[in-house]
């Protein structure tokens, strides 16, 4: 954990560059000792890492980056069509041609690049949601660059993101969030 300093108080940043402040709950010790009985005290708001993102603006960016990094980095190759409230769908295909995958959870095997991508039309799978279908799952072949093909189902797997993309992208989303957790310092500081 690095630290950042402004020009209030120095504060401490995530590996990304995301401003973190000590958890609320715990007070910054990672455990609640009245609350050992329950897996053995560990604070459920920072789980037991002893800071949590600041509220406001700085704790919805690092969120969003979090959780786009999260939906990019795991896949599923099968295609869905997703039903909208007015009765029009879409065609969401999970992988495209280029993208470089793997079994998820197996770190030893060798990256595929996938080389094309055709779904069957066969649905797999569906989901309802307050008695309206809202998608289906097809089966889809995805073919790989060595000439091997797949039919997947709907299993996970892993897709290999461009560093460099998302290197930069962090470091926009991390700067916007230390500017913002700055603004939130200042303000609280006119307060006092």
């Amino acid at each position: 954990m690095a630290t950042e300093t402004t020009t209030e108080r120095a504060y401490k940043v995530d590996r990304n560059g995301f401003p973190l402040e000590p958890c609320t709950r715990c007070g910054g010790l990672g455990y609640l000792d009245a609350y050992r009985h329950v897996l053995n005290g560990i604070c459920a708001k920072c789980s037991g890492r002893k800071y949590t993102f600041p509220r406001g603006k700085a704790a919805e960016i690092a969120e969003t980056f979090y959780a786009e990094l999260s939906a990019a980095k795991v896949c599923t190759p099968t295609a869905s069509v997703v039903f909208a409230a007015d009765g029009t769908w879409t065609t969401k295909v999970g992988v495209q041609a280029g993208d470089q995958i793997r079994q998820h959870g197996d770190k030893t095997a060798e990256w595929l690049t996938v080389a094309s991508v055709r779904d069957t039309r066969r649905i797999v799978g569906e989901a309802w949601v307050c008695n309206r279908l809202s998608s289906l799952r097809l089966e889809t072949v995805v073919t790989f660059t060595d000439g091997t093909s797949r039919t997947m189902w709907g299993n996970l797997w892993s897709r290999r993101l461009d560093v460099a993309a998302w290197s930069a992208r962090r470091d926009e989303a991390a700067a916007s969030a230390r500017t913002a957790y700055e603004s939130t310092l200042a303000r609280r500081a006119k307060r006092r």
